[in-house]
């Protein structure tokens, strides 16, 4: 008797591991004849299969950049929004220009009880969220990373169903964090291209994204270009990382690119405005689009000197946040990229410790008294002149 029920539970282990494998075949199978079927399209979006930005002349690339649309546009210290009208086809038929006070919330990846790589939220988690960010009066919604398909297709139902004042996408394009090397690494810099390649597929609504450890993925159809602001590129870059690029490439000052360029500046400006110039060619060349740009940046790289950030001991709580710089001024866009390019920092009001220790700040007042990270405020959009400043994280 005992024989007997063992050799069931064998058996059905057995069958609990086939279903498990067929089930794995099934969703591979059906991703794959997904991306073959998204690869025979031949509406101009279609481009799965086309991920490489074609070498054209200065010319071509000028006639290219000509024919572009885009959304928003930066005019000075202004960032504005192109007004749009509703039509079955969601073409753009807008011909005036609102301002756009930035206000917005950042969205992540984690549930409350899940990890941020698990990616639990539905459609409608989404949708309703949407909701109650439009109560509060939000414009705009700020992600770091893509994620999964279910977020793209509710804000274009939310947007469709409320188009008299949609919720604007702020797109983010992550960069992994360096074990080794540098970011002048060949290899770090395909990955990063790579990822904004597919951010930029993904608000198109033209992705198919196999399954990555840690990544979002599936099939993306929801184009949401049209309620897409702008991409901010990176996240917050580690000051020695910044330090080691000027030791390793000490002779690259200046950049020129198609959209982008760097007078004068050092080694990782350039390689920022490498990748901005990146991300405007595919777009510009794969979809006939721009869209705004900007990369991540923050207190301990802003291009102010701060005389509280010193160190006097051995023994200190943390290394000195006044080391390096990098300044968005340096970085200059080109009259063929139409939306233009602005400046974005995670700024805090308690880090670095220079926010409320330098004496300037200490003075600052703003409607509610006394406020050190109203004066920070103050002297960060000062040493941007003619340049948005957008504070994405604080």
């Amino acid at each position: 008797m005992k024989g007997k029920y063992l050799v069931i539970t064998l058996l059905v282990f057995m069958l609990a591991g086939t279903v498990t494998l067929v089930v794995r075949f099934m969703d591979r199978s059906l991703l794959n004849a997904i991306r073959d079927m998204a690869a025979d399209i031949t509406t101009p979006n279609a481009v799965v299969t086309k991920r490489s930005i074609p070498d054209l002349t200065t010319e071509e690339w000028e006639s290219l950049a000509s024919d572009a649309g885009y959304l928003t546009r930066v005019i000075q210290d202004q960032i504005q929004i192109r007004t749009t009208h509703r039509s079955q086809d969601l073409s753009l038929s807008g011909t005036s220009w609102d301002p756009m006070f930035i206000k917005g919330f950042n969205l992540g990846a984690a549930l409350p009880g899940c990890f941020p790589s698990e990616f639990k939220a539905t459609e409608e988690m989404y949708y309703e969220w949407l909701e109650q960010m439009a109560d509060l009066e939000s414009n705009s919604i700020r992600t770091y990373t893509i994620l999964p398909p279910e977020f793209y297709q509710a804000l274009k139902s939310y947007n469709f169903n409320n188009n008299d004042h949609p919720i604007y996408l702020i797109q983010g394009v992550w960069a992994y964090v360096l074990e080794e090397g540098s970011y002048g690494d060949s290899t770090y810099i395909e990955d990063f291209h790579a990822e904004t390649r597919d951010v930029i597929d993904v608000i198109h609504g033209n992705a198919v994204i196999e399954p990555r450890r840690g990544h979002a993925s599936g099939v993306y159809t929801a184009d949401v270009s049209r309620y897409t602001a702008a991409l901010i590129l990176g996240r917050e870059w580690e000051p020695n990382t910044v330090s080691d690029m000027r030791w390793q490439y000490p002779e690259r000052t200046s950049y020129q690119g198609v959209f982008f360029s760097v007078p004068n500046g050092q080694p990782m400006e350039c390689w920022i405005a490498e990748t901005l110039d990146y991300t405007a060619r595919y777009e510009t060349a794969t979809y006939n689009l721009q869209h705004a740009l900007s990369f991540v940046n923050w207190l301990p790289l802003d291009p102010m000197y701060h005389d509280s950030e010193w160190i006097e001991w051995d023994e200190v709580r943390e290394f000195d946040n006044d080391l390096e710089i990098i300044d968005p001024g340096n970085i200059h866009d080109s009259p063929l990229f139409k939306p233009g390019y602005f400046a974005s920092y995670h700024a805090y009001p308690y880090y670095p410790d220079f926010v409320y220790n330098d004496a300037k700040y200490q003075e600052a007042e703003c409607s509610n008294g006394q406020c050190t990270y109203y004066g920070y405020l103050q002297d960060l959009i000062a040493a941007h002149d003619n340049m948005p400043v957008v504070i994405a994280e604080f």
